[in-house]
């Protein structure tokens, strides 16, 4: 029993609101019952938790038990929801803090399902950390939405797991897939994707653009309102850009930018396909890392590590608002960040391939990486002199790999690798000519 919930006084509160006629309540009434009631159900959840942990300590002993078959059987519930409830109560019994803390009302059962699935991401010794900071957490969650928990413990999770991250990026992009059947009742073809969270990112950034191209100025007729209205749009959104009807934001400014009125459209190489995602940064983070008050948004309940967010700066249309230690934005991005078509037409007619030594990835397959990082503190400018052509992997090693390049006025380069090895290439030329 919760020593700070004085039950039968909880009981008589609740007893009492429900002899009162619902219809004749006003708003401050509502409320106070409300409250009693969440109070009501803290209680239940921490008592329902303690007893499904004492089921799953007599079952030690007793192999023939199943506890979740028993909890359902009492509670008149599914075994997936006695799974739920056993999770909940492994969960409390982990942080008896935020235990203390249903008991007593100040958080409810989402939060603790929140920290749950928070504490499930993480390595043992993360977790065991992150357990450890009980007061605190049940502090924070008492404070917050369930919402803005589940944003607070997502940071604290990237905190605590950002020498992981890429690895588990890495992991995430093996398990992305797509499948798609016809529903037998409505005939209708359903898509389930399951994507990485650098290309679900990019992905979801593509479609709202093309939605806000489309639908800018007004709806079909025939969509639908009510919560329906945005899906409904999202899939005509998608159609379009499977049939190519979509002229990006990214083609549009290229074509402008070379005086060129046609689409841009030439592989990997050219700015064609890219999406536009605003992320939302303080300077702390992306000059040093990630830190205890680190401010991330990009719109989406997607985590990344930040070297990832700096590397897509220079391959996506992402436009990074950077806030300095007062919130306010110090660098909304530039519109010549991307390379021009005429820039991009200048790197092909001098390489052929990615511009480190022995790699053979045909320069229409590359990115132009800003050699002086384009974002802050380096703030290096969309000239040719600060562009190379680099695949997608010498591209992720420029940026999270340790990497450090340096490009000489005719155009030879020197790279630094992490283990201090230093390499010097030729002007593109002498490759060509090798």
């Amino acid at each position: 029993m919760v020593a700070d919930v004085h039950l039968g006084a909880l009981f008589g509160e609740v007893l009492g609101g429900a002899c009162r006629e619902v219809g004749t309540l006003d708003r401050a009434s509502v409320q106070a019952e409300l409250g009693c009631l969440g109070r009501l159900q803290g209680w239940k959840d921490v008592r329902h938790a303690q007893l499904t942990r004492r089921l799953n300590s007599l079952a030690d002993s007793c192999p023939s038990m199943f506890p979740d078959a028993d909890v359902a059987a009492a509670a008149k519930t599914s075994r997936r929801g006695a799974d739920r409830s056993s999770k909940r109560a492994s969960t409390m019994g982990e942080v008896p803090d935020v235990e203390a803390a249903l008991g007593a009302g100040r958080v409810s059962g989402e939060h603790v399902d929140l920290l749950g699935a928070a504490l499930a991401r993480l390595s043992p010794m993360d977790r065991a950390r992150l357990a450890a900071d009980g007061a605190r957490l049940a502090t924070v969650a008492a404070g917050l939405t369930p919402e803005q928990f589940d944003r607070f413990l997502r940071g604290e999770i990237a905190r605590l797991d950002s020498t992981e991250g890429e690895e588990r990026l890495r992991r995430q992009k093996l398990a992305n897939g797509l499948r798609w059947w016809t529903d037998p009742l409505s005939g209708m073809l359903r898509l389930r994707g399951e994507f990485d969270p650098e290309t679900g990112l990019l992905l979801a950034g593509r479609i709202e653009a093309a939605v806000e191209a489309l639908f800018h100025s007004g709806v079909p007729d025939t969509c639908p309102t009510g919560d329906r209205r945005q899906d409904h749009l999202r899939a005509l959104a998608l159609v379009a850009l499977v049939n190519g009807g979509i002229a990006t934001t990214a083609t549009t400014s290229s074509a402008t930018a070379s005086g060129d009125g046609g689409p841009v459209n030439d592989g990997p190489f050219w700015p064609a396909d890219r999406a536009e995602v605003i992320i939302v940064i303080d300077l702390e983070t992306m000059l040093n890392g990630l830190h205890e008050h680190s401010l991330i948004d990009n719109g989406h309940d997607i985590d990344l590590p930040v070297e990832t967010y700096r590397r897509m700066a220079c391959e996506a249309g992402i436009i990074p608002v950077v806030l300095d230690s007062e919130g306010v934005a110090m660098d909304a991005g530039r519109t010549a960040r991307l390379a021009t078509r005429n820039q991009r037409r200048a790197l092909r007619a001098m390489y052929t391939t990615c511009a480190i030594p022995d790699c053979s990835v045909g320069v229409r397959h590359c990115t132009p990486h800003h050699v002086q990082y384009w974002t802050p503190p380096h703030r290096g400018p969309t000239d040719l002199a600060n562009l190379l052509p680099l695949c997608s992997r010498h591209h992720h090693s420029a940026h999270e790999g340790g990497w450090r390049l340096h490009l000489h006025t005719d155009r030879s380069a020197t790279i630094t690798y992490p283990d201090g090895t230093v390499q010097t290439t030729g002007p593109p030329g002498t490759a060509r000519a090798a």
